[in-house]
């Protein structure tokens, strides 16, 4: 095996900077915003505190002296202007850039706090992706454009371009962080997962608690540790609540979107924007993304994963070194980890493509891929799993009521002739395979990742056949029908009609975004409960229990959050077979507990009524205090 010796930095920028010159300009970019940031901060520190000058005019200097920074580094390094004609001009109109983004800040961190009722900082960090992109392409496009290139035409394109961006990102900052804490509601499997992330961030135990200082192991939970560590990241940094935790999920949720987008890019031949914007907006329309992406859930982490994979795994064909191959393949082992549902479908799909695929892609690859994949399971199957029974337990959660395999045909084929959201996906698919077929039988190129993509929605579609028929069980084949719709159409090979084709599917995509964003704002499950207070209520009732009280929770896991303390007991029960603190029922029976929290289903409500009273009835729950004896 030939080793080859590691190039200095300044080769190895050189290097990046060939092969990527688009994304080693967004670094530089980067890059440059933070010193300016750095110089801001550290001219305004050093006149106030060392100098004794008013902070405001502090802050004066500190802006001038950020903006000599912020422009010179952009103009000469991020974006290599050397030219001297324009400078007065460009520097005009980057502080107008500059200030108009100081504005639109404003305007978007008050509307997040007052209207989505979102924590400032969340706002800020929202809104600063935001302005980071819109000054990204105007530094671009109107202030450094290339030589030749044209305001009239290709700046104006760019604008728009621009603004469209970001309306995109400025609608999935709305949607996603609107009423984070409480829309939509929490429930038993959220509350599950989140129990484990804090008993990790507070005892560094992964598991969940069913009585104070006793954990029992995870086996039983489809959801792992690339959602538990994060989310036990963000309790450790920003305190132990709901919204912490949620935070975290919609930075899953912004990372598929940027990934769908990048995907996309990098897959079109050509009209690149346009058809990753459109892909953009249809992501950040639909509706399911929020239902099953707001709650700390494993779909849209595990999706998230995936479409990474495919990106690393388009780019590992075109590089020699077998590190893009592992990569790829840790990203795909993270997806499978995250949830099991992936596991079931991307190793018959990687098995296919690389069997459709042998003649370009080389056996090392695959091992590359396969050994980074095992890696992360092999971790996954002993922090996680521990055992073979418990492996199969996870593996066969769809099917948790061992239920008849004819009775699920049943069920799930009729839901494709009688609810909307199945027919959508149904349609969707087709639209999406019909594209691919017709270009396989017109020998037009089919990018493996897009083939990938496509095995893996077919795998996932027969696999939701077999299934209880509950929708998340299709979703990750159906955002994949999305994000690959617009590329799929434009592909569509025809020679004969082909513009007025165009033009049509364009009028057909754009239809489609504002049917979904109808249907996200009026006819969701998140816009049901748009005006949800289950967290609220949760925590009004339970913050003020004493710390030297004890609480037993029967079979509401979401709960344990707002109870300030540990001192409870637990009772879950998950199904028929997946129970766990059973052996806490006894005490519940006896009395010892002070207080008894259950939901609307809860069987023995006869039984304790002779040792508790109802004291509060809210949502869901009914909370009982124990009665003096």
């Amino acid at each position: 095996m030939a080793i080859y010796p590691l190039p200095n930095a300044k080769e190895a920028y050189a290097r990046a900077n060939a092969l990527y010159p688009s994304l080693m300009r967004i670094v530089r970019f980067v890059v440059s915003g933070g010193t300016a940031t750095a110089v801001n901060l550290g001219i305004l520190f050093v006149l106030t505190h060392l100098f004794g000058l008013w902070y405001l005019l502090s802050s004066v200097i500190a802006f001038l002296g950020a903006f000599f920074v912020s422009f010179t580094m952009q103009k000469y390094w991020t974006f290599e202007d050397d030219s001297t004609s324009r400078l007065r001009s460009q520097a005009l109109i980057y502080l107008s850039i500059i200030l108009v983004g100081l504005g639109v800040n404003t305007a978007l961190i008050y509307s997040f706090v007052e209207y989505a009722r979102l924590h400032y900082v969340v706002a800020q960090l929202i809104s600063g992706i935001f302005i980071a992109v819109m000054n990204y392409f105007s530094y671009k496009h109107l202030v450094f454009r290339e030589a030749g290139e044209s305001v009239q035409t290709g700046s104006i394109r760019s604008v728009v371009y621009v603004v469209s961006l970001g309306a995109a990102v400025i609608l999935f900052g709305f949607l996603a962080s609107y009423r984070l804490p409480e829309n939509p509601p929490t429930w038993l499997d959220e509350g599950s997962i989140i129990q484990v992330s804090m008993n990790l961030a507070r005892d560094g135990t992964y598991g969940i608690e069913t009585a104070p200082g006793r954990f029992v192991s995870t086996d039983f939970l489809t959801t792992s540790f690339p959602v538990i560590y994060p989310v036990a990241a963000s309790f450790a940094l920003l305190g132990t609540n709901i919204l912490s935790a949620r935070i975290v999920m919609v930075l899953f949720m912004g990372l598929l979107c940027v990934l769908s987008y990048l995907l996309i890019r990098s897959l079109a031949a050509e009209r690149k924007r346009t058809l990753s914007l459109l892909s953009l907006f249809l992501l950040v329309t639909f509706a399911p993304l929020y239902g099953h992406g707001k709650n700390v859930l494993g779909e849209v982490p595990g999706l998230m994963f995936f479409v990474a994979s495919l990106l690393a795994f388009h780019f590992a064909q075109k590089r020699p070194e077998l590190w893009p191959w592992i990569f790829s393949g840790v990203l795909a082992g993270l997806s499978m980890a995250t949830k099991p549902i992936y596991l079931f479908i991307i190793v018959p799909s990687a098995l296919l493509i690389f069997l459709l695929q042998r003649k370009y892609i080389s056996l090392k690859n695959i091992y590359a891929y396969a050994a980074g994949a095992a890696a992360v399971l092999l971790f996954w199957f002993f922090i996680h799993v521990g055992s073979i029974e418990a492996l199969k337990q996870i593996l066969f959660a769809a099917n948790a009521e061992n239920s008849a395999l004819s009775a699920r045909l049943l069920k799930t084929g009729t839901q494709f002739i009688s609810e909307l959201q199945p027919m959508y996906f149904l349609g969707l698919l087709l639209l999406w395979w019909g594209s691919m077929l017709l270009r396989h039988w017109h020998k037009v190129e089919i990018s493996s990742a897009e083939l990938y993509a496509g095995i893996f929605s077919a795998v996932n579609f027969v696999l939701y056949l077999a299934s209880r028929g509950f929708y998340r069980y299709f979703f990750p084949a159906e955002v994949l029908a999305l994000i690959f719709l617009p590329l799929a159409l434009y592909q569509v090979p025809l020679k004969k009609y082909r513009a007025p084709f165009l033009k049509t599917c364009t009028v057909f995509v754009i239809a489609l975004v504002f049917f979904q964003g109808y249907q996200t704002l009026f006819h969701s499950w998140i816009s049901e409960y748009k005006d949800s207070t289950r967290s609220a209520l949760l925590s009004e009732n339970l913050r003020d229990i004493p710390k030297e009280q004890s609480v037993f929770f029967y079979n509401v896991p979401e709960a344990v959050i707002f109870l300030p303390s540990r001192n409870y007991y637990q009772y879950l029960r998950y199904g028929d077979n997946v129970i766990r603190g059973g052996e806490n029922l006894p005490l519940l029976f006896a009395g010892n507990p002070d207080f008894v929290l259950v939901d609307q289903k809860f069987p023995y409500t006869e039984k304790i009524l002779q040792l508790y009273g109802e004291l509060a009835r809210f949502d869901k729950y009914v909370l009982y205090e124990k009665t003096p004896r």
